[in-house]
């Protein structure tokens, strides 16, 4: 590129143009471009990093022709890179009046409950009911837990939206495929003035195809707390189903937009503890 694009090695000079790898790109992208960096693992496989310096290798650049100021700051792989920017999941459930800065931790909160309940997202189908701000977030921890998602939403122009800005998953406004590892409510379906109800899913014939999805999955998530068991849930749980319900999703986003708030380091092996205790002491 530097070589053969027009104007290529000029930008790249200036900062304008940037190289990085996948966990630069997804991290840039999560922070709406306010983080731009990589760790030393990640940066040791471009063969450009010195691992004694600990910095990229200034003479390994010099004999490629590839300018420093287009590589990403490299971090050591423990420490926390930034967070993530509101606007990219259209929703914030934590402020920082100090900075006047958004934050979404719905994604860390869905991750970490998938992980304590033993689900396994990596090689599974799962289906994605909702493309609002929890369904955003659901969508991109999915991709990057190496799911492969479907995302029924039924506003097209929302599900459109959300689609320009991930790529990495099916869009539907109806279904024609009706087997899917698992199910993952992100609606207020089911919940305050529609507690007893279900999702609405159309098929292509515009027929409701709900109770076809969970016979023929293996497990539901409902992102639902209250009541503890939607009748999604239910419905899934007589027909043999695993269920989970977002009760522990509520517990990790709050904890981890508690550290946000106090300025404090997240530990989700500490979280994972706390929620353990608060699990026996509510039992």
């Amino acid at each position: 590129i530097l070589d053969n694009v027009d104007n290529a090695r000029a930008r790249a000079e200036r900062g304008d143009l940037l190289f990085g790898t996948v966990d630069t790109y997804l991290m840039w992208k999560l922070s709406a471009g306010k983080i731009f960096a990589t760790d030393y693992t990640n940066a040791s496989r471009t063969m450009l990093f010195n691992i004694h310096a600990l910095d990229w290798d200034d003479e390994l650049l010099k004999l490629f022709g590839i300018p420093k100021s287009m590589l990403p700051r490299v971090m050591p792989s423990g420490v926390v890179f930034g967070y993530t920017d509101a606007g990219v999941f259209g929703a914030v459930n934590t402020v920082v009046t100090k900075t006047r800065t958004g934050y979404n931790t719905d994604g860390t909160g869905f991750v970490t409950m998938l992980e304590e309940a033993d689900f396994s997202a990596k090689g599974k189908r799962v289906l994605v009911l909702g493309a609002g701000g929890a369904g955003r977030s659901c969508i991109y921890a999915l991709n990057g837990a190496g799911a492969e998602v479907t995302a029924y939403e039924r506003d097209g122009e929302r599900l459109n939206a959300v689609y320009g800005d991930f790529k990495d998953f099916t869009p539907r406004t109806s279904l024609d495929f009706f087997r899917f590892d698992f199910i993952v409510n992100c609606t207020g379906v089911g919940m305050h003035d529609t507690v007893g109800k279900t999702p609405s899913v159309p098929d292509g014939n515009g027929d409701d195809c709900i109770l076809r999805l969970v016979e023929n999955c293996s497990a539901v998530v409902d992102l639902i707390y209250e009541p503890k068991e939607s009748e999604l849930l239910r419905l899934a749980r007589e027909r043999g189903k695993r269920v989970l319900n977002g009760e522990a999703m509520l517990f990790f986003q709050a904890y981890a937009a508690d550290c946000i708030f106090t300025g404090t380091a997240r530990d989700m092996k500490f979280a994972k503890t706390l929620w353990k205790e608060y699990r026996e002491e509510h039992s």
